[in-house]
């Protein structure tokens, strides 16, 4: 075994830590699909639910990950780099198979069992195990099922608790997933009917009680943040900017305090600007967002400039990034459904030096998209699923930007939202 496999091993096994969720081999489909969701909205990879299942040894794979994708574990985990991680982490002894130890123990108490009896044993272990995994019986009153969920405050860090009543049903594993939550899946413990989860960002989250791997309710949760507000995207915990040191006059950016306190990070790390709130049941299939963006900072780990402009929506988002053009390989887009990586898509008219405005509109019609930069189509994207209403806007910076001019349209051209920070 090579030192890249081991420390995949202990990469994994750290992601496990940091998801406090049961081992591995215990997971389902949904699972390994929350877990992508995470990746790809810590990281902006989208490493498929089949790749992770891969990596965690679910699917048998012949060769080691790809650059990217073992890139994006470790930055998950908050590191630069994979070479980032190899070079703080020290390879552990890893513990034999547990078969192995069986079969020592049988020659320490001086009985060499015949090969058949033990294997007879290992089977009979195993079929104990997936009839114990089968012996949940069928839900009933399953309509009458509770699912709740409670904010207790309002602004940012905000807790949320949940309760269920299950109704006097007893399934072997229950989970709350919360969608486009980077941190929180939560499993309960026999008996255990309330839980309680922390949002350090505000979102849209749509929040599923699982019972056996089946959805059973869900129901969405709204952290909001009715004006705008910024954050220092530290993981798992934000900095947030103070009122007094988000300047809001002609357009929208942080002190020169907060700059300086950028400047002395020396991991890729994001300014990011929200206003997550309702647009007056505004379709996502039909709106046009408008803005100028200018990134301000490019030293250190900031050196790509990159700015991404995300919509959040009931059902989705939408993502757009911008970059000098140097740097084209290492964005992504989302549009709703659609993932379009810049290792293996040609993104580079989203190439652009932002050390002066660029005027940037996303125009959606009918599940098309079109990106517009300073006026000049630059892409068009067709998408299958509805992405819901759309319910707030973020604009990230790596290093540090500013924002002016913000106009949201319905599908007529009305104005549901502008601020020219005036």
């Amino acid at each position: 075994m090579n030192h890249d496999t081991e420390y995949l091993q202990l990469c994994t096994r750290l992601i496990e830590q940091k998801l406090n969720w049961r081992p591995a081999e215990e997971w389902r489909n949904y699972e390994f699909t929350e877990l992508s969701d995470k990746i790809l909205d810590t990281t902006g990879v989208n490493l498929s639910g089949t790749t992770l299942k891969r990596i965690f040894g679910k699917l048998k794979y012949e060769s080691l990950p790809s650059t990217v994708t073992l890139n994006a574990l470790a930055a998950f985990l908050g590191y630069e780099s994979w070479m980032d991680f190899k070079s703080k982490q020290s390879l552990k002894k890893q513990k034999k198979p547990e078969v192995i130890t069986v079969k020592k123990r049988f020659i320490l108490q001086g009985k060499v069992w015949p090969v058949a009896a033990a294997a007879t044993g290992i089977v009979a272990v195993l079929a104990f195990t997936l009839l114990s995994g089968k012996s949940s019986p069928p839900l009933k009153n399953e309509k009458e099922i509770v699912f709740t969920s409670k904010p207790l405050a309002e602004g940012l860090p905000n807790s949320v608790v949940f309760k269920v009543d299950l109704k006097g049903n007893t399934p072997a594993k229950v989970v709350i997933q919360q969608s486009w939550d980077t941190s929180r899946t939560v499993t309960l413990q026999p008996g255990q009917n309330e839980a309680t989860g922390i949002y350090y960002f505000p979102g849209y989250f749509r929040s599923k009680l699982i019972l056996d791997g089946k959805i059973i309710k869900e129901h969405d949760l709204f952290i909001r943040a009715d004006k705008w507000m910024a954050t220092i995207d530290h993981q798992p915990i934000p900095t947030y900017v103070k009122k007094e040191d988000l300047l809001v006059k002609e357009k929208m950016e942080v002190s020169e305090n907060v700059l300086n306190d950028i400047k002395t990070i020396t991991k890729p790390t994001w300014l990011t600007y929200h206003l997550v709130k309702p647009f007056g049941n505004l379709q996502s299939d039909n709106f046009a967002l408008e803005s100028s963006i200018k990134n301000t900072f490019a030293e250190g780990p900031a050196v790509c400039k990159t700015t991404r402009i995300l919509v959040l929506c009931s059902k989705g988002a939408f993502i757009v990034p911008f970059t000098i053009p140097g740097c084209a390989s290492d964005i992504n887009i989302k549009v709703n459904d659609v993932f379009l990586q810049g290792s293996s898509n040609d993104l580079s008219s989203f190439g652009t030096d932002l050390s002066d405005w660029a005027k940037v509109k996303i125009e959606v019609k009918n599940k098309t998209m079109k990106i517009f930069l300073n006026d000049k189509l630059i892409r068009q994207e067709n998408y299958k699923e509805d992405a819901g209403e759309v319910v707030g806007i973020r604009f990230s910076f790596l290093g540090a930007g500013a924002v002016k001019d913000i106009k949201l349209l319905d599908a007529t051209g009305e104005s549901v939202y502008s601020d020219d920070f005036n």
